[in-house]
This record gives structure tokens, sequence and C-alpha cells, in this order.
């Protein structure tokens, strides 16, 4: 892709995560707007309102409001799917632009969001290492060039290398995800009564506490290496210590600790002692004995079976009224739900007064890569306009009409649950069954109504893709397509001041084409690169979305777009060749 479509879409990110950093704060507009959702599904859904109503929006006795750590840590990724026709069903930023790829025309809007996702973000860690694979495959083809080849052959593979080059050098995941979790731990340090905490901790048990960046995974887990990988950046570079823990390890040797304070520390005169659960103040979470978690960075949690016991929950919510800086809280966590981002579409109600606080020109940015969708709750229409589009001169006010639309048209529509993890999107006859033949007297019509978001299809591009998997090669003809995840950075402690906003590199997941939903995990897609075409990867074009930004506001402005851009899903790297890389390199 073009460096300035892709500086773009980097700076874009900015927005990105202001957008949920300040809806997620709205705690009210959080819990309402996942009502109807938890009420269908209160063994999960419901179970995480819980937690957001008991911890943010409840006032503990003594207090005088309620009692949370404001500082809160975001690692999120917006994925993109690069459409055909830019504008499609988008009344927010209509402009005239030809209905195939043009790589002379293509600019940023063409890349639609599919979802974003604020838990658990995958691949941060493995992806630079697949980006380093397909640069050492391009400079050895390019010092190659002349071996066995013709002279203008050679001389062509020399000037596209010359243009093109794999990703760029100034945004990285792999650094800058455990960046953040070491300066989200220096900042924790200094706003919790920390030292005195140990001392006295100290002086109780005889154990000095080590802070930890506690990692909650999943039973069984199988993407170690990309955890490892970000792990090890965090020990080698930054000194801190993590431990990877289930919520089920973690029940039996979690405790909530209060610092005490004698009245001189506070300038008191008199003796004994005061507690800090009269101001009140949260816990510290204490593992295992010998670690304080300043850092809760999930990495599981994502899906009911995760937590399937109430042992579970009971771990989930301690850590959550912890002191410790969760990654995501709670409230980030809600944000990943297909509810919470169908409501960011409606850019007149959502987006620009709620997400970006009545600023048009950054929600008018944003909705650039929206396609349409559409709440299946009838409730949601009544109470307010959203989704009422105009068809045929007729206000749509009743999500029938949509249902209607996808059972005649099931290409054009894909049926989004609230689930994470990949394999849950229903899409062509099973969609087009599942909502003409599911009965009103079914108990999985309401479900339907009430958890489902319907979004229209992207009208993507197909290309041809080479796949590297279990030591073959694999070329799908006129059968690939890629998915562009932006990985995004925020720490703050509220909606208006960040520590952190930041681009923090990209991923790429190619898939065949001919499959709706598949994810890496699964054994369906695999990871690959972006390749720039254009400026060299240290191009200030790349750099937007890189600064921190402290205060109000982010860059974002947009850059030209003209020039040729292509995305590479071609190449695929297997797990055989990322092992080899993580045993290089580390």
């Amino acid at each position: 892709m073009k460096a300035e479509v892709l500086s773009q879409l980097y700076s874009r990110q900015l927005l990105w995560n202001e957008a949920i950093n300040r809806t997620a704060r709205n705690f009210k507009f959080l819990r309402d707007s996942m009502r109807a959702t938890a009420e269908s599904d209160r063994v999960f859904t419901g179970r995480l309102l819980s937690i957001l109503e008991k911890v943010y929006m409840t006032t503990p006795v003594g207090a005088n409001a309620p009692v949370y750590q404001p500082l809160m840590l975001g690692i999120f990724r917006t994925d993109y799917m690069r459409s055909i026709d830019p504008e499609i069903n988008n009344p927010v930023c209509p402009v005239d632009v030809p209905s195939t790829v043009s790589l002379a025309t293509e600019t940023a809007r063409q890349w639609k969001n599919i979802e974003i996702n604020t838990i658990s973000c995958s691949f941060a860690g493995l992806s630079p290492l697949v980006q380093q694979l397909h640069a050492y495959l391009q400079k050895y083809r390019a010092a190659s060039v002349g071996v066995g080849a013709e002279d203008g052959a050679a001389t062509d593979i020399t000037r596209r290398g010359e243009s093109a080059y794999i990703t760029d050098t100034v945004h990285n995941s792999a650094v800058q995800v455990p960046a953040a979790l070491a300066e989200t731990m220096a900042i924790w340090r200094n706003t919790v009564p920390y030292s005195y905490f140990l001392r006295q901790y100290h002086q109780r048990t005889g154990v000095m506490l080590k802070p930890i960046v506690l990692v909650v995974v999943q039973e069984k887990e199988v993407n170690t290496a990309d955890q490892y990988k970000l792990l090890l950046e965090l020990l080698e570079t930054h000194g801190v210590l993590s431990l990877r823990r289930t919520l089920a390890e973690l029940h039996k040797t979690i405790r909530q600790e209060h610092a005490t304070f004698a009245d001189h520390d506070f300038g008191g005169g008199t003796v004994g002692k005061r507690d800090l659960r009269v101001t009140p103040h949260p816990a510290f979470a204490v593992v295992e004995e010998k670690y304080v978690v300043a850092v809760a960075y999930f990495r599981s949690t994502y899906v009911p079976k995760d937590l399937s016991t109430e042992a579970e929950w009971q771990a989930r919510e301690w850590i959550e009224e912890s002191n410790a800086v969760k990654c995501p809280s709670i409230p980030y966590h809600l944000m990943t739900f297909k509810k919470m981002q169908q409501l960011m579409s409606n850019v007149e109600e959502v987006l620009a007064p709620v997400s970006f606080g009545g600023d048009q020109k950054k929600a008018a940015a944003v909705s650039e890569h929206f396609v349409p969708q559409y709440s299946l709750n009838k409730d949601d229409y009544a109470r307010s306009a959203v989704g009422r589009e105009t068809v045929k001169g007729r206000e749509m006010d009743d999500p029938e009409h949509w249902i209607a639309d996808a059972v005649a048209h099931p290409d054009r529509y894909v049926l989004k649950p609230q689930l994470e993890g990949g394999g849950n999107l229903i899409s062509g006859e099973a969609m087009q069954r599942l909502l003409r033949d599911t009965r009103s007297d079914n108990p999985l019509y309401e479900k339907i109504r009430r958890e489902y978001i319907l979004m229209r299809m992207i009208d993507y591009s197909v290309v041809t893709g080479i796949f590297f998997r279990q030591n073959e090669v694999h070329v799908l003809e006129n059968n690939a397509c890629s998915e562009l995840g932006i990985f995004g950075i925020t720490l703050s402690f509220n909606a208006d001041n960040y520590i952190l906003n930041e681009a923090a590199g990209s991923i790429v997941r190619t898939k065949p084409a001919d499959v709706q939903d598949g994810g890496v995990m699964a054994g369906v897609a695999a990871l690959s690169s972006v390749q720039v075409i254009g400026q060299g990867s240290n191009h200030p074009a790349l750099s937007p979305g890189l600064s921190r930004v402290k205060g109000k506001g982010c860059s974002w402005l947009l850059t030209s777009t003209g020039g040729a851009m292509t995305i590479v899903g071609a190449a695929a790297a297997t797990a055989a060749a990322v092992a080899w890389l993580v045993k290089r390199r580390v």
C-alpha cells in the first residue's frame, strides 16, 4: 500500500483510540447501551455489566463517589478491508469514485472498518517477525537478481525493489506494546501508596513484594509465542517482571490488601492508625504472597468459556476492584462488543456527541471508514433515530426491513453475534436460513434481535495468494483476500488528557476468499505483512501516528493520497517460520 495511505491510517488510529476511551468512560451510556444484550445474555454480558455497575457506578459506604482505578491502558486493534467501492452506502462523505480498484486513485477511505478489538489483541509480538521474514525474502530476491535470469527480467525486479519495501521502521508493536506496559507500571508506582504498602507488608509478613505485569491467560493457551515475544521484550529492555496465570489459578492465590497509615503520615499529631479504606481507595492485588499486581494484561476473558465457573468470575471481579491498571478495564472490554461499534457508526447521535465530545470534524474523519450496521432490536429504533435510513423515499424505522433485505440478498450482509475469537460470523445461506426460518416462538428469535448486528458486506478485491504451510507451498489462484489491522495504544486517567496515544504498527492476515470467517489460530488464515509503495521507511509520512499526545487533541488531518498502493497478501508465514524467527531473535 502507498506510504501516505498507511500514514493516514496510523493517524486515524489516534482518533479511534480517543473515541474508544471517551465512550468507555461514559459509564451510564455504556450500561444503557448494553442493557438489552445483557438481559438476553445474562451468563456473560450480564455478568460483565454487573461488574461495571458495582465497581464504576456504585458508591461504597463512607465514600462520596465510586472507588476505582481511573488509570486505564488500552491496547487496541482496528481491522480493515480494502473496498472496491470506498463510499458503500456512506452518506456522510459522498464523493465520485471509480467502481473498480484503480492503483492510481486509491485512497485511505477505501479501507473499511470490520471491527475494533479492545481485549487480547493477538499477534502484536509476532507480526513484526513476519515482516522481517518477508523483508529478508525481498532482499534475498534482490541480491539474487541476474542468477539465471534474462537482462530485462533482472532490471524489472531491481526497479520494483527500489520502490517497494516491507512495512516501516517507525512503528513496531513488539516494541511499543511492552514499552507501554512498562510505562504504565512506572506511573502506577507514583500514583498509588506503593512504598508505604510494601514497607507495611514486609513488616507484617517478612516478604518484600515484587511489582509485576500479570498476564491473565486462557486454560491450555496455544498462542504462547506471541505472548512470550512481548514479555521477553518487557523483561530484557525494561527490566519488568511478568507472571502468566489463569483465572482459576488466580482465584486460589490472589488477595486484596489495603495500605494503612499512621496519623503522622498525614501530618496528624495523634497516635493510632488510619486505614485508607476510610478514604477509601482501591486495594492492592497480591498474588502468591510475593507479587503485587501493577498491571493486569488480559489475554483471555473475551469468550464465555474463559469464565465458566464462579471462581473465575470472582477472580475477575477482584482484579477489577483492585488498584492495578487493567488492560483492558471492564469499560474498555465492553467496547469490543459489536453492539457498541454499531452504535458508534451512528455519527450524529453517538460518534460525534458521545465519542468525540461534539467534535464534528473528528467524527467525519472516522466515519469515512464505516459501512452500514443495523441493530435488529426494534426498541432501539423506537428510542431514537438509530438506523433510520431512507429507502425509496420512505424512512426505515423497523429492523424487519433490513432482516427481509438480508434474506432476499444474503450476499450483501453479514450477521455478527456478540462474540470474539474468530469463526463467529454468519453469512450466505447460513445467515439466510437463520433469519428466515427462526420463528417468533423460538427463544433464538429474540436472542438474534437483542444480540446480533447486521452489517453490510465489504466488497473487497480478490488476489492470487501464496501460502506456505506445513512445509508446502499452496497457490490460491484469484482466491485470497487480506485484512489490515492497525494497533493502537492509549493510556489516560480521564476522557480528555492522554499520557500515551499512539499507533503501534500493523498486522496483515490473509485467508482464502471463499472462507467467510477464518482465523490464524484456527488454521484458516495466515500472518502476512504490508508492502509499502513509495517513500522510504523513515519518511515523515509514516510518523504522525507515533508521537505521544499530552493534553487535548491529536494529529489526524489528511495528507495527500495520489499514487499507487497495494497490499501484499501473497506470502503468508507458517508457524515454523515464525518459530525460527523467535528462536533467532531471542
